[in-house]
C-alpha cells in the first residue's frame, strides 16, 4: 500500500481478513485498502504511488517543455488539468471518507 500497489495490496489485506476473522487490525486495513481502491480515488493513484513531489516535478517539466516548444495554449491547458487535479486531491479524500461512513452507518 505505501509503495502505491493499491490492488495487489487490497487483496492482500482482504485475503488476510479472510483467514484471520477474529484479528481487528486485518480488518480495518482492509477496509482501509478498500476505500483507496474506489474508483474516485483512481485520477489520485500517480500521487500515492509516486509521490506528489515527484508529480509536481513532471508537471513543471511538461508545461515548461510544452512552452519551450512553442505549444503555449497546450501548455496552458495541461497547468490548468494539474491544478483541477490537486485541487480534486484535497476536496475528494475527505468528501469521499464522509460519504462511506455516511452509508456505513446507514445514513445516520
Amino acid at each position: 500500500m505505501e509503495q502505491g500497489q493499491v490492488n495487489p495490496a487490497a487483496r492482500h489485506f482482504q485475503q488476510a481478513a479472510r483467514l484471520e476473522p477474529t484479528e481487528q487490525a486485518f480488518r480495518t486495513t482492509a477496509r482501509t485498502s478498500r476505500y483507496w481502491q474506489h474508483w474516485l480515488l483512481w485520477p489520485l493513484r500517480p500521487l500515492y504511488r509516486f509521490g506528489a513531489a515527484k508529480v509536481w516535478l513532471a508537471a513543471i517539466v511538461i508545461i515548461l517543455g510544452l512552452q519551450a516548444l512553442g505549444f503555449d495554449r497546450a501548455s496552458g491547458y495541461f497547468a490548468l488539468a494539474y491544478l483541477v487535479l490537486v485541487i480534486y486531491s484535497w476536496v475528494m479524500p475527505p468528501l469521499l471518507r464522509w460519504w462511506l461512513k455516511r452509508q456505513h452507518s446507514g445514513g445516520r
